[in-house]
């Protein structure tokens, strides 16, 4: 299932995507004194006959914290991606394909809000068209876990505007304030320029603006580059009914700039309908993945708690636990176990192995 670099500091050797989980303090997986197959004091053998069909289902009779023959302890947290979009206000297209693409956002938005701490910029506030005054440096919604309610209600509450785009300095203003939170250093952090087509408003924070297109252009490019080279990328996104060949590529040389393309021949922006694919990625989808501290001496036996919940076990992968693969050295939570784990943000998974018998060839 489904960033900076971080890292889950694996003493069990816990398995993660780039950055998506941390250890606790620093250090991330506390493990038992007892080895695989190991009976360390005060455990007991595996009662035979009383083995569940199916691990992890919470039953008495499965291997505990107090009847074992060794675990693996995780203790750490999920560092969500921070993604400020930064909404530009001054449209030139029809307002309902415009809402049609809103709300096609507000939808992956809400998907992926227990995995994203979301905020929002809304850019430029109203005025003549290009004029001073017309950038702000009040951010909107700051990053914050929840339900994306409150950011899809700060989209729908900043309307419309008429004066231009000036991407660049919008791009300065975000970039800015990301780097300023110091509150949450550690997350990722990503811009998500979200638009009609091109720039129209040439210059970068601090200096005045100007109608000058092609200006506003580069000025766009340069502020995506820099706020790129200071660790925060820029993802742009824009309506699939955007066909003037002039706004395509504006808009590919923004998505490029910001090191997010899609690799297509055609827009390299993302539009509603593409969007979602950017959580799919690594980069912004939380593991549940574990390398587990040796494999289990009896890996049909095998319990996996989550904050004091049994999980259960579920061979097809769907809602609960699985091994990976045949070795059984990792298992993976998926479904619903695996949102919890992630919407929880810190977590306490404890995986105890049960012990062989003389019927296991052991």
């Amino acid at each position: 299932m489904r960033i900076a670099p971080l890292a889950l500091a694996a003493l069990a050797g816990i398995g993660c995507r780039r950055g998506s989980l941390q250890g606790d303090a620093g250090t991330g997986v506390i493990t038992s004194d007892a080895a695989p197959g190991d009976v360390a004091p005060g455990d007991g053998p595996r009662r035979d006959g009383l083995r569940p069909d199916l691990p992890g289902l919470g039953d008495a009779r499965t291997p505990s914290a107090d009847a074992n023959c060794g675990m693996s302890s995780i203790m750490g947290r999920y560092l969500a991606p921070e993604l400020l979009v930064v909404l530009d206000r001054s449209i030139a297209v029809d307002p309902t394909p415009w809402n049609d693409f809103l709300s096609g956002l507000a939808a992956t938005i809400t998907s992926n809000a227990f995995q994203i701490d979301w905020g929002l910029y809304a850019f430029p506030t109203d005025g003549p068209a290009c004029g001073a005054g017309t950038i702000s440096t009040a951010i909107d919604v700051a990053p914050t876990p929840g339900d994306g309610l409150i950011e899809i209600a700060h989209i729908v509450a900043a309307g419309r505007g008429a004066s231009g785009t000036p991407a660049a300095a919008a791009i300065d203003v975000a970039a800015a304030y990301m780097l300023s939170r110091t509150t949450a250093t550690a997350n990722a952090k990503y811009l998500v320029l979200v638009t009609d087509g091109a720039p129209t408003c040439a210059g970068r924070t601090g200096a005045p603006l100007s109608v000058d297109p092609a200006q506003a252009q580069a000025d766009a490019v340069a502020a995506i580059s820099a706020a790129s080279a200071m660790g925060i990328p820029t993802i742009v996104v824009a309506p699939s009914t955007t066909t003037s060949a002039g706004d395509i590529d504006a808009l590919n040389a923004l998505a490029v700039a910001g090191r997010y393309p899609r690799p297509s021949a055609g827009p390299q922006f993302m539009t509603e309908s593409t969007f979602g694919e950017l959580f799919a990625r690594a980069d912004f989808s939380g593991s549940c993945v574990f390398n587990l501290t040796g494999r289990p001496p009896v890996p049909d036996d095998v319990s996996v708690i989550l904050d004091g919940r049994p999980v259960p076990r579920a061979p097809s992968s769907t809602a609960g636990w699985n091994y990976t693969d045949a070795a059984a050295t990792a298992i993976e939570l998926h479904g619903s176990w695996c949102e919890m784990l992630l919407s929880s943000r810190t977590f306490d998974l404890n995986v105890y192995y049960g012990c062989p018998s003389a019927d296991d060839g052991l």
